[in-house]
């Protein structure tokens, strides 16, 4: 029995591994007084890291995903007493970086996902996304049996029903539809709270490119300087 917590790479290959460091690294990057550069990134990181549940971590394989999904964040198993759930967050690093991006910001009040970021620092804003999914939905025990419930329970006997039309007893129409009904009511929802807090993590890291590439030139230089 698995009795660790918060966020677990174990499914990362060693390659993988390498793009998951440099995306920590990226989260508890601070400038020369040690403050952090990316305070809502490091404070969702930590929330994860200390809340006694297990949030695994995963890289797509592109051929096998959505084409327009960057991440996911998903239930796996919920733990009865609520202290303890098991869940994952799935980052599409291909579709990251290939992502277009509006000319126009439009509904979003001038935020345009990705926009002046690359690398690691569009996978550590998705990354903010799902873990904003997860904080909000695992902080609370009835919230996160009623995602449970009404998302991922949906989302299964849909993908049953697929599977084999004839077999086992399906839900009627009716219920079906109302079952999507709330499913898509509860996850329009869940984007808001995400997506507002996208929107600080992109922020943030904007604002630290500047001073990110100055202390990298610096480091480099005092390098140099120390080899004469």
């Amino acid at each position: 029995m698995n009795s660790r917590s918060g966020l677990l790479i174990d499914h990362l290959s060693a390659r993988k591994l390498e793009t998951w460091k440099s995306i920590e690294e990226l989260v508890f990057a601070e400038d020369k007084e040690k403050q952090p550069l990316h305070p809502t990134l490091r404070s969702m990181w930590e929330w994860i890291e200390t809340s006694g549940h297990k949030v695994y971590v995963e890289f797509m394989d592109p051929k096998r995903s959505s084409t327009s999904t960057a991440g996911v964040f998903s239930i796996d198993k919920v733990d009865p007493r609520g202290e303890s759930h098991s869940s994952v967050i799935r980052l599409n690093l291909f579709n990251i970086d290939h992502a277009a991006m509006p000319e126009i910001a439009g509904e979003k009040g001038g935020f345009i996902p990705f926009s002046q970021l690359n690398g690691e620092e569009r996978y550590a804003e998705v990354l903010g996304h799902e873990m904003a999914h997860a904080i909000y939905i695992l902080s609370n025990p009835e919230r996160t049996s009623k995602i449970f419930d009404n998302v991922e329970t949906t989302n299964q006997i849909l993908l049953l029903s697929n599977v084999d039309r004839s077999r086992g007893q399906r839900p009627s129409d009716m219920d079906m539809r109302k079952r999507i009904t709330k499913r898509d009511e509860i996850l329009l929802q869940l984007e808001a709270v995400a997506e507002s807090m996208e929107k600080q993590v992109w922020k943030e890291l904007v604002k630290s490119k500047a001073i990110r590439r100055k202390m990298a030139g610096d480091a480099i230089r005092s390098a140099f300087d120390g080899k004469r």
